[in-house]
């Protein structure tokens, strides 16, 4: 079984305070995410996404069902592999509101969760890079100034 990170880039937070919700950074504050268990997923739903658009969904009730149940484990899988918070931003953005859903519902459903996993990743990269960007050493200042000639061996 796989270790999770905890947050993002495997770092915990540094004493920051982040207000404003939905901040990138504060995802460094959050329990835990299993990054491997994530990329696997979100790999897996894009891969159902294309297969959905290709199958005709709208009279094959057994094949949109199927497509349901999947999508549904597939939701229950993310949400054991972030934290709370994010499990149930996930659970708003995926509500059903047929039983039955149509093609169609199912694949906006597919494509909802697919953008959601995108931007959870790009939210990881920038956090990594900010976590980078901090602990790099300041680089001297590049002071310009009048240019001077130096003859050199050719000159």
């Amino acid at each position: 079984m796989e270790e999770p990170m905890n947050s993002a880039a495997g770092v915990l937070d540094d004493g920051d305070s982040h207000d404003s919700p939905g901040d990138p950074s504060d995802m460094r504050d959050t329990a835990s995410f299993d990054l491997p268990r994530l990329l696997r997923l979100s790999n897996m739903m894009q891969s159902l996404l294309n297969e959905a658009n290709t199958v005709d969904l709208g009279d094959d009730a057994p094949a949109r069902r199927h497509l349901a149940i999947v999508q549904q484990r597939a939701l229950d899988a993310i949400a054991t592999a972030v934290p709370p918070d994010l499990a149930q931003e996930l659970a708003q953005l995926t509500e059903r509101g047929a039983p039955d859903p149509s093609g169609g519902e199912l694949r906006v459903t597919q494509s909802q969760v697919v953008g959601w996993l995108a931007g959870l990743f790009h939210a990881f990269q920038v956090v990594a890079l900010e976590q980078q960007l901090r602990a790099a050493p300041p680089r001297p200042a590049i002071v310009s100034g009048p240019e001077v000639a130096t003859p050199g061996q050719y000159l």
